[in-house]
């Protein structure tokens, strides 16, 4: 697979050609880097085939002619071509018959195959088709001619999906659910076309892999396996297969890692492969790359784990703008306090790790039942992270994710406005302790005022506001409540007067020097002063 500069300016090329819609490109351009490569592959693949049927469609164009003119003689050849006949066939159990007639679908779609394929659909053909296949896949011992049967059935059905009527409808009915069980057929071939066909419906849409995955995981009921994607990963570990079959493998296993936009999916999905030990099993080939026979399925091996690659650099990065490892158990935990402090989860937060330590403690007297526990609520948070429609492990033990959430509706609520009393509370209080402090400084401004009068010779010391509590102090600078007006007023009433005290209020002059005593009077004088008449 070439760099990412030089796939992108591929794919802009093979889009170009096509000559999609702008919403159909710009949901292309989203995919992987894997899905890329094997879409501009599959388009190269479909032109050397356009060019293959250019070349022959001279001859094509006479044999149609004189196939007219014959059965323009006889008729009912016109009706065994029709998709009528086709459904009504489809309906009797002559597999002999069937097998026949189905190798000559593709030739009895004719010029207009959309047209043909909408009245094979509407007459109930593509579900009669898939009960067909499942009736040959049920046998407990299958010979040559099944699988040449079954091979003729997965040919008709993919004619019918490579229009886009055909495999709209096909994703809607969830025709996966059969062609899925012939993933380990004994005959290669029938192995080769379903996973090709499986690979079409993955890259198709997002519906398209949706379906993929539940088709795998309908697989995984219906042949017991003990994880899903059991028998892909055993697959690559046969030393039997051919190189074709294990490029297959490969290619399919990447349709359903790479096709999804979500990254967290996609690194979901991989993990079940890393769990079932596939990156071990790919590290065995690296011996095998100088044959050249090995380089398809080399670049297969490639992709996987460049996406991989790429997936977990693009993760880090994420976490690591917020700060957080997610490889340190106490990194992550000290974030999720940070991330969730004073909202409402907090509550719930600590009741699930109080429930993790419950479920810790128990492993002393029970060892499986906390490895089984953990496992059981790592899938189920899974599940709702990625927020899948379905939850659950069994068929019949899955809920709808929306209906849970759905249920606890009231209890979210509940705990929202459980916080927002908890809230009031507190503001309460705060009041509360400044209503105490704008009492005691109404105090101590009338005391101060009393003990200051105007003719005081006694120096007024500056007033000074009493220290506050911290909450308070958050309060005073965050709150607009009358009482923090009312105090920050007070304060400026106290501060003036403490200010006016000192100006208004000298130190009294000293008293005047009394007069100089006067030259003492003659003799014979008194100094009394006489009397007034």
């Amino acid at each position: 697979m070439p760099n990412s500069p030089v796939l992108n300016q591929m794919f802009e090329n093979t889009l170009e050609n096509m000559e999609l819609a702008e919403e159909e490109r710009e949901g292309l351009k989203k995919k992987a880097s894997g899905f890329k490569w094997m879409f501009i592959k599959a388009h190269n693949a479909d032109l050397l085939l356009s060019e293959e049927i250019q070349k022959n469609s001279s001859k094509m164009e006479e044999n149609s002619s004189q196939n007219a003119m014959k059965s323009a003689r006889n008729p009912s050849k016109i009706i065994q071509s029709s998709p009528q006949f086709y459904v009504d066939s489809l309906r009797s159990e002559s597999e002999e018959f069937n097998g026949k007639l189905l190798k000559n679908m593709r030739n009895s779609m004719g010029h207009d195959p959309s047209n043909w394929i909408f009245q094979f659909i509407e007459l109930g053909g593509l579900d009669l088709l898939c009960i067909f296949m499942e009736r040959i896949e049920k046998k407990s011992i299958q010979k040559e001619e099944d699988f040449s049967l079954m091979l003729v059935c997965l040919r008709g059905l993919g004619s019918i999906l490579n229009t886009n009527i055909g495999m709209e409808t096909g994703i809607k009915h969830c025709i996966t659910l059969s062609i899925v069980l012939h993933l380990d057929s004994q005959d290669e071939r029938v192995r080769s076309k379903t996973m090709e066909i499986l690979i079409t419906v993955c890259l198709f849409s997002e519906a398209g892999h949706q379906l993929i995955l539940k088709s795998m995981t309908h697989f995984q009921l219906v042949k017991r396996e003990s994880r899903r994607f059991e028998f892909l990963v055993s697959q690559l570990k046969k030393e039997e297969n051919s190189i074709f079959s294990l490029m297959d493998s490969m290619a399919y296993i990447n349709s359903i890692v790479n096709s999804t936009v979500n990254m967290e999916e996609r690194m979901s999905i991989r993990k079940e492969f890393e769990d079932l030990g596939i990156v071990e099993i790919l590290k065995g080939f690296e011996s095998k790359r100088e044959d050249n026979s090995f380089a398809n399925l080399d670049t297969q091996i490639q992709i996987f784990l460049d996406e991989a690659k790429i997936d977990e650099e693009e993760t880090k990065e994420t976490y690591t703008k917020i700060g957080i490892d997610i490889n340190d158990p106490i990194g992550m935990s000290k974030g999720l306090l940070l991330l969730l402090q004073g909202s409402p989860e907090m509550d719930n937060f600590l009741s699930i790790l109080r429930t993790l330590l419950q479920i810790s403690l128990k492993k002393e007297k029970n060892p499986k039942i906390a490895l089984k526990s953990f496992i059981l609520l790592d899938k189920f948070g899974k599940g709702i992270s990625l927020q899948n429609d379905i939850v659950g492990f069994e068929e019949d033990t899955k809920v709808s994710l929306h209906s849970l959430l759905h249920s606890q509706e009231s209890s979210s609520k509940l705990a929202e406005l459980k916080m927002k009393l908890n809230e009031m509370e507190k503001l309460k209080e705060q009041n509360k302790l400044l209503m105490e402090e704008v009492k005691e400084m109404k105090e101590k401004r009338f005391n101060y005022l009393l003990a200051s009068p105007p003719n005081s010779q006694s120096s007024s010391p500056a007033f000074t506001s009493p220290n506050l509590s911290r909450e308070s102090s958050q309060v005073m600078e965050s709150a607009s409540s009358p009482v923090v007006a009312l105090r920050r007023r007070l304060l400026g009433e106290l501060a003036s007067a403490s200010n006016s005290t000192e100006e208004c209020d000298p130190s009294p002059p000293p008293p005047p020097p009394p007069p100089a005593p006067g030259p003492p009077p003659p003799p014979g004088l008194s100094t009394k002063t006489p009397p007034k008449k």
